[in-house]
């Protein structure tokens, strides 16, 4: 059974010694916002995983990939610009 968590902003974080390594996928989310954050470790895309969610924003985020795609969206739908 999963939460009723929605309108989760994380912005502006530095990881430090990892990946921005992120896996949203539980039972239908809101308003998700993933903006500006940043990790210096190289790694394997997609490091973004997000599913389920109504209203994804990501942008900004810097991370080095030494294949693929920053992130990755299941059966979510981005937030209009």
């Amino acid at each position: 059974m999963g939460s009723a968590v929605s309108d989760v902003t994380v912005s502006g974080k530095t990881i430090t010694g990892d990946p921005l390594d992120t896996d949203v996928a539980a039972t239908r989310r809101r308003n998700l916002v993933f903006t500006n954050n940043t990790s210096a470790v190289p790694a394997a895309g997609p490091v973004l995983r997000f599913a389920q969610i109504d209203g994804l924003t990501i942008t900004g985020n810097v991370q080095p990939l030494t294949s693929s795609v920053l992130a990755r969206r299941s059966d979510a739908m981005e937030r209009p610009r």
